[in-house]
């Protein structure tokens, strides 16, 4: 009996001690687990998700960085030109040296690629196309339009590949302007865009243009005008008037209808940048800030301007380059090239290229 109750006591200080054991056990996993818990912050903190980028922190970046022209203004804005070369000349498409090779006028393909569309003396308005704007290839021997329908023209991109293109005849008495869907076969639109007898001046240039709020903005100049000088004879070409010019702006929210803002933007008559002013050509900025970039024929050379607004130009500067009919496009890398005309008919016209970048601010 002794030993019975000896047995059954040994047996239950065993389970008691497994009892405990067990306890101990789940009580150390327990707290292991809470430690664990604890050091990781798996219970305690919530990863916060990351915000998604907007695009609006900062300028535009490209492939050389933030796209400044685009997204910045300033009237005291100053450009800069390296990296220069020819794209056309007499030689690479095959004309007589003193043929007239200008006015030329780009736009970039939704592939990529750079079409120019440019004068040819006695032809008419030819185009060419480049992979990098820099070499080009005559895209036919034909005229895209024929003279004497264009002159001095400019193009703006629509829909797809369709190309609106201002120009002026004097038979049509002002600026006129073609349409073409596939950027070839150019339509001539019904109408006249901005007549001369509306303007001060007797004979216009292109129109160029770029988008502003609620529509459109285009800048024109006169062209040289034929002056009879005194002691001039019947038999001599007549002299060129080649200092005083002037740059005027008009307004559309169609492209067909324009409407003439008051007074001068910039040149001879103008209340501030007096200097002679054409053939301009307009670069879009941030909202409706533009740089108009003209042939200054007083030193021959490109000059521009900038206006938040678009139309106060006040603050004039040179590009240190000899030309004329500036032409800007920006490639699909992000960069702006300029195009210019240059030369003279005893070594040739052609239409010569430069980089162009904003100095920084």
């Amino acid at each position: 009996m002794h030993n019975n109750n000896q047995f059954l006591f040994s047996l239950l200080l065993t389970l008691l001690c497994l009892g405990g054991s067990l306890l101990f056990f789940t009580a150390c996993n327990e707290f292991t687990d809470d430690s664990n818990d604890k050091s990781t912050g798996e219970e305690t903190t919530t990863m916060p998700e990351e915000e998604e980028d907007d695009g609006e922190d900062g300028p535009e970046e490209t492939e050389f960085g933030p796209d400044l022209i685009a997204t910045t203004c300033s009237v005291s804005d100053t450009f800069s030109v390296t990296s220069t070369g020819t794209i056309l000349d007499s030689t690479m498409l095959g004309v007589t040296i003193g043929t007239v090779i200008a006015d030329s006028s780009s736009v970039r393909l939704t592939d990529g690629r750079i079409r120019k569309y440019f004068t040819l003396g006695g032809v008419g308005m030819m185009s060419a196309i480049s992979e990098d704007g820099i070499t080009f290839t005559v895209e036919s021997t034909d005229p895209l339009i024929a003279v004497p329908n264009v002159s001095h023209q400019k193009v703006i991109p629509l829909e797809e590949n369709t190309i609106k293109l201002f120009t002026s005849t004097d038979m049509d008495g002002g600026i006129i302007s073609y349409t073409a869907e596939d950027g070839i076969t150019f339509l001539k639109d019904d109408g006249v865009r901005i007549l001369a007898s509306d303007t001060t001046f007797g004979s216009l240039s292109h129109l160029t243009v770029v988008e502003i709020s609620g529509g459109y903005r285009g800048y024109f100049s006169d062209l040289p005008l034929h002056v009879e000088e005194e002691d001039e004879e019947e038999d001599e070409m007549p002299t060129l008037d080649l200092e005083q010019h002037f740059i005027m702006s008009a307004t559309s929210n169609d492209l067909d209808t324009w409407s003439l803002e008051s007074g001068f933007r910039i040149g001879f008559s103008s209340n501030s940048i007096t200097s002679s002013a054409e053939q301009p050509h307009a670069l879009a900025r941030l909202d409706d800030c533009v740089t108009v970039f003209y042939n200054n024929n007083e030193n021959r050379e490109i000059h521009y301007a900038t206006a938040q607004d678009g139309v106060s130009f006040n603050q004039e500067f040179q590009l240190g380059v000899a030309g004329n009919g500036p032409d800007i496009v920006q490639l699909e890398d992000g960069t702006y090239i300029l195009y210019y005309d240059t030369g003279d008919e005893t070594s040739g016209f052609r239409i010569d290229y430069g980089m162009l970048s904003l100095d920084s601010p």
